[in-house]
């Protein structure tokens, strides 16, 4: 199982390089179907990235890095502090 014996063994920058491009991929796809590409973040979404890496939070840095200013992180960081505060986290 990838999550149980695959992921837990990479480095927090091979973590954010999945991440990233995961991450990438579906704001792309929101974009590309003139949907907004920030819609993909939710409550749902970051209950179920935190419950998948405890330390997803951590790994934001690095993932913003890698994106390279293709995306607003600024803003993305602003999503994730209001669903932090509604999720109570």
């Amino acid at each position: 199982n990838f999550w149980k014996e695959e992921y837990p063994k990479k480095t927090k920058e091979e973590k954010a390089k999945y991440w990233a491009g995961g991450l990438f991929q579906s704001m792309r796809w929101q974009e590309e179907s003139n949907q907004n590409p920030y819609s993909i973040y939710s409550e749902n979404w970051l209950r179920d990235a935190l419950k998948t890496d405890p330390d997803f939070l951590e790994l934001l840095p690095f993932i913003y890095n890698v994106w390279g200013g293709m995306f607003d992180t600024s803003k993305v960081d602003r999503i994730i502090q209001r669903l932090l505060k509604k999720i109570n986290v």
